[in-house]
């Protein structure tokens, strides 16, 4: 039987269906820093020779004499390619950021050198989307609506489902999901770097890191070739809406050692675990139809509070310089993922079981090289390629599941004291994810969508050093 209700606005404290993939967005610091470093590949470690050795590797900032302004823009595009059961479609959402606004500020010195720096950063970027539409004649999400609390059932709320939990309205219905992420995180940093030998310098980066998350979800299902007819299985349409809208708050550090001579340099890098307090408001709501006219609204919300640890990163470095015309680095990270936490929401406290199982180590690796075109010093151009495995231990070996950047770039110096920095970024690896799944019986459902990722980033930079 439908049941009659009203729209109900009910607040709770439990968390909102958060997974393991929660601790995993929060912890991938996704984007680099600078124009110059990510036209390199992301291999900077034994580079860091600008502003942005405050990410890559702090003890790089003893390099710089003089005083070096930097700000920048990002503009990052994600297509997402998603298929299920010979439907798939294509769709793609942007974003168009503050990159990075920094102050260098060498220190007079007898000898040697010392160098501080500070301002903001964006680090991660979490664009995202997916958009398909399809007929499922195996599977319907209104099953995966039923909860125990009759507060949070959504499918008896909208008179989808009979006072058992029971519902008739199992396949054949027309399914189209609409996603779309947002956010990302920033730092607000303080850095400083100093000789401890001739050309051994080593230094630290403390931040305060702020972000914000939103996940904005609707899945419409309908009765498009009549399949139900009677009543009360009359179905017509439903629409489910899930809203996520999250701010993120914490610390961060890194610290790093670099040791220079004429034609090489090496870099070590280490980033502390990240310590970060997430506050998420959560909604869910929905509206079904009927070919009777019955047609009803549901909706509840609440609020969410949980801690996210980041792993340790490790990272080595060298670069090359041969007669200051080609410049070749080379870079490899690893990455404990099995190493990420949830604290302080004793309902998560389980998920840091899975974060165990489920993930693994990875080695990143980065390469790059730069060329100073001989009869115009003023321009150098410069090519990338970085490697990042899956984290996930079931994708170990699958190279379609790691991502791929391919990257290129552009410095002009201007008036010699103004450097334009340009770089264009494009990334491709496959996933899956689960839309929703339920048991009935000892039978079991799902909808998974197979998805190809590409994105593009164009990162510009201007470098004023006085």
């Amino acid at each position: 039987m439908k049941k009659l209700t009203a729209i109900l606005f009910f607040v709770f404290n439990l968390a909102y269906s958060q997974f393991p993939d929660d601790a995993l967005r929060y912890s991938n610091l996704n984007l680099g820093l600078g124009a110059r470093a990510i036209g390199l590949g992301f291999s900077y470690i034994g580079v860091s020779d600008d502003y942005s050795a405050i990410f890559w590797n702090p003890a790089g900032l003893a390099q710089i004499k003089r005083f070096e302004f930097a700000g920048g823009l990002n503009y990052f595009s994600l297509k997402n390619l998603s298929r299920v059961t010979g439907y798939s479609n294509s769709f793609e959402n942007t974003n168009t950021s503050l990159g990075t606004i920094a102050l260098v500020m060498p220190v007079p010195t007898i000898r040697g050198s010392l160098v501080f720096a500070g301002g903001y950063a964006k680090v991660s970027d979490f664009t995202g989307t997916l958009s398909l539409s399809l007929f499922n004649s195996e599977s319907s999400i209104v099953p995966s609506l039923y909860d125990p609390n009759p507060d949070f059932d959504l499918a008896w709320n909208l008179g989808l489902e009979d006072s058992t939990g029971a519902t008739q309205i199992l396949r054949n219905v027309q399914q189209k999901i609409t996603l779309y992420e947002s956010g990302g995180l920033n730092q607000w940093f303080v850095s400083g770097a100093i000789d401890i030998a001739e050309n051994l310098s080593v230094g630290l980066t403390l931040a305060i890191v702020t972000g914000s998350y939103k996940y904005d979800r609707q899945f419409i299902e309908s009765d498009v070739r009549n399949f139900y007819r009677d009543y009360p299985w009359d179905f017509k349409s439903l629409t489910v809406s899930d809203l996520i809208d999250a701010s993120v708050s914490g610390f961060s550090a890194n610290a790093g050692l670099m040791y220079r001579s004429r034609t090489f340099r090496f870099g070590l890098m280490t980033r502390l675990p990240m310590s970060l307090s997430v506050k998420e408001n959560y909604s869910r709501s929905g509206e079904s139809s009927f070919d009777n006219g019955d047609s009803f609204s549901y909706s509840y919300s609440g609020v969410s509070r949980y801690d996210v640890v980041s792993p340790f990163y490790f990272g080595a470095g060298m670069s090359f310089n041969l007669k200051d015309v080609v410049l070749v680095a080379g870079d490899v990270v690893y990455v404990d993922w099995r190493q990420m936490e949830f604290k302080n929401n004793p309902d998560l406290v389980q998920l840091n079981r899975e974060i165990k199982q489920i993930f693994t180590e990875t080695f990143i690796l980065n390469g790059g090289v730069e060329v100073t075109l001989p009869f115009f010093e003023q321009v150098k151009l410069r090519m990338g390629y970085s490697y990042r495995p899956s984290p996930y231990l079931e994708d170990k070996g699958i190279t379609s599941r790691s991502i791929k950047y391919l990257s290129f770039g552009l410095s002009v110096l201007l008036q010699k004291t103004l450097l334009v920095d340009f770089a264009y970024v494009t990334g491709k690896w496959s996933t899956i994810h689960t839309q929703y799944s339920y048991s009935l019986g000892n039978s079991y459902y799902s909808l998974v969508t197979d998805e190809e990722n590409s994105t593009r980033s164009f990162v510009l930079t201007l470098r004023y050093r006085f």
